[in-house]
């Protein structure tokens, strides 16, 4: 019917879902590294957290971010944001796979008081 009106996503709406994606997929992975580093390592305690949060944001974001003002002319303005989104990304999650199942852990009640009371 010649409306004019279509029902159709407009493409910058395919593109917008694409990043989101693709920044939820690299989200994810961080995760998962940072998880697997934080048990192989014994990260326990807030310092430690915090200590390897900023180490895996000078060991990754930085670089990178280094990399692309140096080569590809991205502005220090735009790199400096950037990086200090991905810092204040990997302390927070640091800190909460760390701090997060220990305070779980502390409520936890022990199986065998569980069974004496049933």
């Amino acid at each position: 019917m010649g409306s004019g009106f279509s029902r159709r996503i407009p493409p910058s709406a395919h593109s917008s879902r694409r990043l989101l994606t693709r920044h939820l997929k690299t989200c994810l992975l961080v995760t998962l590294f940072t998880t697997y580093l934080i048990i192989r390592l014994r990260i326990v305690g807030l310092k430690s957290a915090l200590s390897l949060g900023f180490l895996l944001w000078v060991g990754f974001p930085v670089v990178l971010l280094v990399g692309s003002v140096a080569s590809d002319k991205v502005p220090l303005a735009l790199a400096a944001i950037h990086g200090g989104d991905w810092l204040i990304k990997l302390l927070l999650m640091t800190v909460i796979l760390v701090v997060w199942p220990s305070k779980k852990e502390k409520h936890k009640v022990p199986v065998s008081n569980a069974r004496a009371e049933v």
